[in-house]
C-alpha cells in the first residue's frame, strides 16, 4: 500500500520507473498469494474469511498496469494510438491515481505536438536556421528520452545529433569548394532527419542536387555573403579579372568567422594577389622572382591536394599519356574536391612553363602551357597568365636563337659570317634586350681591325669591353654565352701575349743594336703565325708583310757577299715600299742603313796580323771566303801599269786609318768608356789582331745582352732566392750582380805596330738602376708579376693551378699536396694534431698578384669538389669527421660564411651553415658516396652568401660583408684523422 500511495504523489512521472514499480507490486502480490493459498487449503477457509479472489483481482490489475506502462514507454513515439490506449486502460484499472495519468497524458500530448511540428518544418532559403533548429529539436526531445524508452524516439534524437554534425561539415566543405565533401554531408544529414522531419530531409535532398550541378559550390555556403564573395572571386580569377578577384578575397576574409572560412578566403586573396603582382611586374623575365612565386603558391596547397597531384604525375609514363589522362585523373577529381586546387594547379603549371623557358627547354614549357589551358577549359587560353607564358616563350625562342648565333662565334670560322650574325641580332624581335650583344659584335669587328694593324693593346682593351657587354647580355637576356666568352678569353690571352712581344720588340728597336736580335725576328714571326691561326690569313696579311719585310731588311744587312754599295741599293729599294714608315722596325732599318753607309766598301780581308799588311802577291780573289766576283773590278784596265807596290801600300794605310776612325766613332757612340756596357770579360788577346776585329768584338758584346730581353743565366748571376707568400705581397725586383773583372780597353786612335794592348784596371761594380730611357746598360730584370689584362682576369679561375706558380707554398705539403698520380690534391693528415682544424687558402695579395684588378673584391662564386678518402673511426663517434668550404674576410678573419659537412655514417652527411665559429644544422642528406660539390654564391647587391651542396640550395642566404669587399676562399678539415681529395677549387671573378 505504501508503494501505491507513493505513485499517487509523482509529479514528473518516469514511465520506466512506473513500470518497474508496478512490477514490484506484482511480485509482492504474487508472493502473498503463494503464502495465503496453502493456509486457505490447509484450514479450508472460505472466501469470506480469506478473500483470495480479491488478491487475484489486485494481482491482475497490477500486472495490467505494468504492461500498460511498458506499452506507453516503448511505443510512445512509434505507436501513439497504442500508447494512448494503454493510458486509458490504466485510468480504468486504477481510477484512484487519476492525477498521475493526467501528468502522463500531458507529457504524451507535448511529445506528439513537437513531433507534429517537426514533420512540417521548412528551413529558411539560405539554410541559416537549420543548425539552430537541429540543436533546439534535440534539446526538446532529450527529456522525453529520459522518461520514455522508445527506440524510435532515441533514434530521432541521435539523428538530430548526426544531422547537426553533418551540417557543420557541409558548411566547412562548401566554402572550400569541396563538392564531394558537401554532397556527402548533405546525404548524411538527409538520412539522419528523415524520420523526425521529412520536409527538412526533402529540402536537404534538393540542396544536394543544386550543389552537385553548381559551377562554383561556394555560392551555396550557409553564410550567403561569404559564399557569394568566394564564388564571384573564383569566377573573376578564371576570367582573368585578377584585381576583382583579389578585392573579393579581401572581402571574404573580413566576413569569415571561423578558421575554415578564413583559410578559404586566404587562398583566394593570396593566389589572386600573387598572380596579379607577378603579371604586372613582369615577373616572367626574372627566374628568381618566378621561383619565389612558385614557392608561395606551393604553400597554398593542402597535403591531400599535393598527394593527389604527385600521385597522378608519378603514374604517367609520358607527356602524351599525361595529357590524355588528366581530364579524368586530375581535372575531374580536383573539380569535385576543391575549387582552389584547380586554380593552384593552373598557375603552378604556368610558372613551371616559365622556368623551363628560362632553362631553354621550350618543348617542356609548351607542355606545361597545354596542361594549364586544359585545366581552366575555355578560359585557360584567354587568361592573362597564359598570355604571359605565350609571350615569354616566343621571346625566349628569339633570345635562344640569338644565343645560338652568338655561341657560334667561337672560332675562326665565325669571322666570315660576323657581319651577317650582327645583322640578325639587330633584326631580332628582342633587339632591345640584345643591344649589348650587337654592340659586342661591332666592337669585335673593330677589334679585328686593330689586331690586323698590330695594335694588340687596343685590341685587348676592346676584348675587355666585349666581355663586359657579354656579361650584360647574359644578365639582361638570361642566357649563357659560354662558347662566345671562351673564345674571347682565348683571344684576350693571345692579345696580351702579342702585346708583350710587341713591347719587348720596341724596346730592342729603341736601343738600335748594331747586331740583329733574334727576339725581333721571333716576335714578327710569332705575331704573324698566331694571327693566322686565331683570325685567319685575311687578318694576318699586314703582320706577315711586316715579317717578310723584316726578313728582307735583315738579309740585306747581314749579306756579306755583297759590298756596301750593293746593300745600300737594296736598302733603298726596300725603303720605296708603300707605308714602310709604319713598320714597327722602321727605326731599326734606318739604323742598319746608317751603319751600312758608314761601313767600308769592301769587307776587311782575314789576317792574323793586328796591323793590316798586304803585298801584291797576297791580293787574290779567293782570299776572302764566300766572296764571288772581283772586289777590284773597277781597277781593271786594258794596259798594265808599273810601279804598283807603293800605291798599294798607301791604299792599305788609308784603309787602316779609316778603320781606326770607324772604331773610334763606334767606341765613342756605344759608350766604350762605360763600365756597365755589358762587355764580357776578355783575358785572351791573341785573337784581337786588327782594329776592325776589335770593333767587331765590341759591337758583338754590346748586342749580346740588349735591354728588355731576359738574359741567359751565367755562372756570375746570383742564385734565385726562394720566395715566401709574404714576399709575394710586394714583388721584389731581382737583378744580376755584376762581378768586377779585368777587361781590355780597345785601342783608340790610329793603330800602332804593338800587338799587346795595355790592360785596364778593374772597373767599379755598377749599381743597376731602372730608368725608362733606353741605354746600352745590360740590366736583366726578373719579376714575379704575371702579365694580366688591365682590368684583371675574369670568369672561372682554377685555384689549383696557382701552387705550381709559387716558389714557396703557404702550407705544409704534408697537409695539402698534389697526389703522385697527378689526378687530385690530397687534403688532411692521418696523425692527430693539437689544432682542431686545418685551413688552406691563398692570401688576397697572391690572388691580386695573379688575377689583377683587386681580385679578392671581384670574387662572386667559390666552388670546390671534395671526396672523403679515409678517416679514423674513433672520430666518427664524436662527430669529428668533417670538412668544408667557406669565404673569409681578410680584414676580420672571424667573419666567415660557408658549408660545414659532417659525416654521420657511410651513407649520410649532416649539413651545417657555418657563420664565424658557429655551425647551425640545416639538413641531413643521404649519399651513396661522400662526395661534396660545394658552391658559395655572393649576392651582387648585398653580399649575402647562398650555399649549394650537390647543386641543391642549403638553407637561406647568409648575411655577410658587402658585395664589393675583399674575401678569400678557405678549405678546412678536421686536423688529423680525416683525409679528403680535392679535384676542383675555383673562383668566379666578375
Amino acid at each position: 500500500n505504501a508503494m501505491i500511495d507513493d505513485l499517487a504523489g509523482i509529479q514528473t512521472p518516469n514511465i520506466s520507473q512506473l513500470r518497474d514499480t508496478y512490477r514490484a507490486v506484482v511480485d509482492r502480490l504474487t508472493a502473498l498469494n503463494k503464502l495465503l493459498v496453502p493456509i486457505s487449503t490447509r484450514y479450508n477457509l472460505p472466501n469470506r474469511k480469506l478473500p483470495l479472489s480479491s488478491l487475484d483481482r489486485a494481482l491482475n490489475a497490477a500486472m495490467a498496469l505494468a504492461d500498460n506502462m511498458h506499452v506507453i514507454g516503448k511505443q510512445a513515439a512509434s505507436s501513439p494510438r497504442d500508447a494512448l490506449g494503454a493510458l486509458d486502460s490504466s485510468r480504468a484499472i486504477d481510477p484512484v491515481n487519476n492525477p498521475l495519468w493526467d501528468v502522463i497524458a500531458r507529457m504524451l500530448d507535448g511529445l506528439y505536438e513537437l513531433l507534429q511540428s517537426y514533420q512540417v518544418y521548412i528551413p529558411a532559403a539560405d539554410g541559416t536556421d537549420v543548425e539552430s533548429w537541429l540543436a533546439a529539436a534535440r534539446a526538446d526531445l532529450t527529456p522525453f528520452i529520459e522518461r520514455l524508452f522508445d527506440e524510435i524516439l532515441v533514434g530521432m534524437v541521435d539523428g538530430l545529433k548526426i544531422a547537426g554534425s553533418a551540417w557543420t561539415e557541409y558548411a566547412a566543405a562548401v566554402v572550400q569548394g569541396n563538392r564531394i565533401g558537401a554532397i556527402t554531408a548533405l546525404v548524411t544529414a538527409m538520412d539522419a532527419v528523415g524520420t523526425v522531419s521529412p520536409t527538412l530531409s526533402g529540402w536537404l535532398n534538393q540542396l544536394r542536387t543544386v550543389v552537385d550541378g553548381a559551377s562554383y559550390v561556394e555560392r551555396n555556403a550557409i553564410h550567403g555573403g561569404l559564399g557569394r564573395a568566394l564564388a564571384d572571386g573564383w569566377e573573376a580569377f578564371d576570367r582573368g579579372r585578377l584585381p576583382d578577384a583579389e578585392r573579393l578575397g579581401q572581402q571574404a576574409m573580413e566576413i569569415a568567422k571561423n578558421e575554415a572560412e578564413r583559410f578559404a578566403a586566404k587562398r583566394l586573396f593570396t593566389l589572386s594577389g600573387t598572380t596579379r603582382d607577378w603579371i604586372e611586374r613582369s615577373g616572367a623575365i626574372n627566374a628568381a622572382r618566378t621561383q619565389t612565386v612558385f614557392k608561395i603558391v606551393e604553400g597554398l596547397y593542402t597535403p591531400e591536394e599535393i598527394t593527389i597531384r604527385d600521385h597522378f604525375a608519378a603514374q604517367m609514363p609520358s607527356r602524351e599519356t599525361y595529357l590524355k589522362a588528366m581530364g579524368k585523373g586530375l581535372i575531374e577529381l580536383y573539380s569535385r574536391s576543391s575549387t582552389p586546387a584547380l586554380r593552384l594547379v593552373f598557375f603552378t603549371d604556368i610558372l613551371l612553363g616559365v622556368l623551363e623557358a628560362h632553362d631553354a627547354n621550350l618543348d617542356d614549357a609548351l607542355f606545361w602551357r597545354e596542361v594549364s589551358v586544359r585545366i581552366l577549359g575555355e578560359s585557360g587560353a584567354r587568361h592573362p597568365a597564359t598570355r604571359v607564358l605565350d609571350e615569354f616563350v616566343d621571346r625566349r625562342r628569339e633570345i635562344n636563337r640569338a644565343a645560338t648565333l652568338l655561341n657560334q662565334v667561337n672560332g675562326i670560322h665565325a669571322i666570315e659570317t660576323l657581319d651577317s650574325t650582327r645583322r640578325q641580332i639587330e633584326e631580332n624581335t628582342q633587339a632591345r634586350l640584345l643591344a649589348a650583344a650587337a654592340h659586342s659584335l661591332r666592337e669585335f669587328e673593330s677589334m679585328l681591325r686593330d689586331w690586323s694593324d698590330g695594335e694588340f693593346r687596343a685590341a685587348g682593351m676592346k676584348i675587355d669591353t666585349i666581355l663586359t657587354l657579354v656579361g650584360e647580355t647574359e644578365q639582361s637576356a638570361d642566357i649563357t654565352l659560354t662558347q662566345y666568352r671562351a673564345w674571347l678569353v682565348e683571344l684576350q690571352a693571345s692579345a696580351a701575349e702579342l702585346h708583350n712581344l710587341s713591347r719587348q720588340m720596341k724596346q730592342i728597336i729603341e736601343r738600335r743594336p748594331p747586331e740583329p736580335s733574334d727576339s725581333v725576328r721571333d716576335a714578327h714571326r710569332r705575331q704573324a703565325q698566331m694571327t693566322a691561326i686565331l683570325l685567319g690569313d685575311q687578318y694576318a696579311g699586314q703582320l706577315r708583310q711586316w715579317h717578310e719585310t723584316y726578313e728582307s731588311f735583315l738579309a740585306a744587312y747581314t749579306d756579306t757577299t755583297v759590298r756596301r754599295s750593293g746593300r745600300l741599293a737594296r736598302f733603298n729599294e726596300l725603303f720605296r715600299a708603300m707605308f714602310i714608315d709604319r713598320h714597327p722596325a722602321y727605326p731599326l732599318y734606318r739604323h742598319w742603313y746608317d751603319l751600312t753607309e758608314s761601313a767600308p766598301e769592301f769587307p776587311a780581308p782575314p789576317t792574323s796580323d793586328p796591323t793590316p799588311r798586304m803585298t801584291e802577291s797576297e791580293v787574290a780573289e779567293e782570299t776572302y771566303p764566300g766572296f764571288v766576283g772581283s772586289r777590284y773590278i773597277e781597277r781593271e784596265e786594258s794596259a798594265p801599269r808599273t810601279g804598283r807596290k807603293l800605291p798599294l801600300l798607301a791604299l792599305f794605310a788609308a784603309i787602316a786609318v779609316l778603320l781606326a776612325v770607324i772604331v773610334l766613332i763606334v767606341f765613342i757612340v756605344t759608350g766604350a768608356g762605360d763600365d756597365t756596357s755589358g762587355l764580357p770579360p776578355t783575358t785572351d788577346n791573341a785573337n784581337l789582331t786588327t782594329p776592325a776585329d776589335s770593333a767587331a768584338l765590341l759591337t758583338t758584346a754590346e748586342a749580346t745582352n740588349p735591354e728588355g730581353v731576359i738574359p741567359r743565366t751565367t755562372a756570375e748571376e746570383t742564385a734565385r732566392v726562394p720566395l715566401s707568400p709574404n714576399d709575394l705581397i710586394t714583388p721584389t725586383l731581382v737583378t744580376r750582380t755584376t762581378v768586377p773583372t779585368e777587361t781590355d780597353t780597345p785601342p783608340t786612335g790610329i793603330p800602332t805596330e804593338s800587338a799587346t794592348p795595355t790592360a785596364a784596371p778593374p772597373t767599379e761594380t755598377p749599381t743597376p738602376t731602372i730608368t725608362p730611357t733606353p741605354t746600352n746598360t745590360s740590366t736583366p730584370t726578373l719579376t714575379l708579376t704575371p702579365t694580366v689584362p688591365p682590368e684583371g682576369l675574369r670568369g672561372q679561375q682554377d685555384l689549383l693551378a696557382l701552387p705550381a706558380r709559387l716558389a714557396t707554398l703557404p702550407w705544409s705539403e704534408e697537409d695539402f699536396a698534389l697526389d703522385t698520380t697527378g689526378t687530385f690534391w690530397r687534403f688532411g693528415t692521418g696523425t692527430q694534431s693539437p689544432e682542431e682544424q686545418l685551413y688552406v687558402t691563398f692570401s688576397p695579395q697572391v690572388l691580386d698578384l695573379f688575377y689583377g684588378n683587386a681580385a679578392p673584391t671581384r670574387i662572386r662564386t667559390a666552388e670546390a669538389t671534395l671526396s672523403l678518402i679515409t678517416y679514423d673511426p674513433v672520430l666518427l663517434q664524436s662527430d669529428d669527421v668533417y670538412f668544408g668550404l667557406m669565404l673569409q674576410s681578410p680584414d676580420d678573419p672571424a667573419l666567415t660564411a660557408g658549408l660545414y659537412v659532417q659525416v654521420a655514417n657511410a651513407t649520410a652527411v649532416n649539413l651545417y651553415q657555418r657563420v664565424g665559429d658557429e655551425s647551425t644544422f640545416i639538413v641531413q642528406r643521404s649519399v651513396s658516396a661522400v662526395v661534396a660539390r660545394i658552391r658559395l654564391e655572393r649576392d651582387p647587391s648585398n653580399g649575402a652568401v647562398t650555399i649549394f651542396f650537390n647543386d641543391s640550395q642549403i638553407g637561406q642566404p647568409i648575411p655577410f660583408i658587402g658585395a664589393d669587399e675583399a674575401v678569400q676562399p678557405v678549405l678546412f678539415i678536421q686536423d688529423g684523422g680525416v683525409i679528403v681529395s680535392v679535384t676542383n677549387w675555383r673562383v668566379m671573378l666578375r
